[in-house]
């Protein structure tokens, strides 16, 4: 067990609080640089869409997937509940947030198990940070105690650098993570997918991954949630022996979701899990055009969860009612661009404007 630590605890709350309170959302969703190219004449009726597709050998309902949100707090249990029972019904895939502080404290360990137990046949992937891995007596050891915790489809490894930086309780030294990614992929058995945080991978980043690194990459681009702004709200006067917050200084570094999609996909054949302002099916269809294999989307998930909570008693209705509605547009686009299938969706049917056509060749 790694050492028990109130202040993670308690960091989790902060972080759910401030979003679902404050938004903390990027200035600029990239997203919206993103055009889509619909067909007039139709040759796909709305029905013959499928929005089914494929990832790590198993279909899912739809390209998109919950992502990493929570556990750790015992607030926490009935939202990551409320998510499972939602996800499982409709057939989408899950993520949990980082399992850290269920290693550290056994009694919060329910926080996560509750989506297994509530959904068993659920594709659920665990999380564990980078810093977790790095500072461990035994990584593997961890990683394995991560996929045990809650029967784990697939183990994340998050990459916030630029947030550990951020925070004044954050971790310095993560600088031997990919030998231990190596390490953990090869004895697990289940996929390892390394997934950022908000920053985005870069193009050089896009280099470094390849097939025999990792199962997939989610980019967690910049443009969505902002975990700057978020440890920036953390930051006080009586807690910081800095004159400036570093969360307000680099609040805009990063690279857009659509440009690390497009860096990744251009220089690696690894999955790619599009996450970074994600809000709508428009904006999971134009990810996997530029090349992603799926959509992940938090936001809207952690408000829906939230507000089925305060109704109590097993309310799922606005949790359900977001993923029906994500598919209702997913497959709109999809026969705007006369698309029977996921695998019809490609770059011709996109192009990017504005600021991103800067990145791009």
């Amino acid at each position: 067990m790694l050492k028990n630590n109130k202040t993670n605890e308690n960091r989790k709350w902060d972080h759910l609080k401030l979003i679902y309170e404050q938004g903390m959302q990027s200035k600029k969703n990239w997203m919206d640089d993103v055009i889509l190219h619909p067909d007039a004449i139709p040759f796909v009726d709305y029905h013959d869409a499928s929005t089914s597709c494929m990832l790590f050998g198993e279909r899912f309902a739809a390209p998109f997937l919950v992502a990493a949100m929570t556990g750790g707090h015992p607030r926490a249990k009935q939202i990551n509940e409320i998510l499972a029972m939602a996800c499982s019904k409709k057939g989408v895939p899950m993520g949990l947030g980082s399992q850290r502080v269920g290693v550290e404290d056994e009694e919060l360990i329910q926080t996560y198990r509750v989506a297994r137990d509530v959904s068993p046949d659920l594709f659920l992937l665990g999380n564990i940070g980078m810093s977790q891995l790095v500072s461990a007596g035994n990584p593997i050891t961890l990683a394995r105690e991560c996929v045990d915790m809650i029967d784990a489809n697939g183990l994340v490894i998050h990459f916030n650098k630029l947030q550990e930086l951020i925070q004044p309780e954050g971790d310095r030294v993560f600088a031997t993570i990919m030998e231990i990614v190596s390490a953990v992929k090869d004895d697990l058995p289940v996929p390892v997918i390394l997934k950022e945080v908000g920053m985005g991978f870069s193009e050089r980043d896009s280099r470094t991954l390849n097939a025999g690194s990792v199962d997939a990459i989610d980019i967690g681009g910049f443009g969505g949630t902002n975990f700057s702004l978020v440890e920036a709200g953390r930051i006080t006067n009586d807690n910081y022996p800095y004159s400036r917050n570093p969360g307000n200084i680099f609040q805009d570094c990063g690279t857009p979701t659509p440009i690390s999609i497009y860096f990744m996909r251009k220089n690696s054949d690894l999955p790619i899990i599009a996450t970074g302002g994600i809000r709508t099916g428009l904006d999971v269809v134009k990810t996997i055009c530029i090349g992603a294999s799926m959509a992940g989307i938090a936001y809207p998930f952690l408000l829906s969860a939230m507000d089925d909570l305060k109704e109590g008693n097993g309310y799922l209705s606005r949790t359900e009612r977001q993923i029906d509605t994500l598919i209702h547009e997913i497959r709109i686009t999809m026969v705007l661009l006369n698309a029977r299938s996921i695998d019809e969706l490609d770059s011709t049917c996109i192009h990017f404007t504005g600021d991103l056509s800067h990145w791009v060749d």
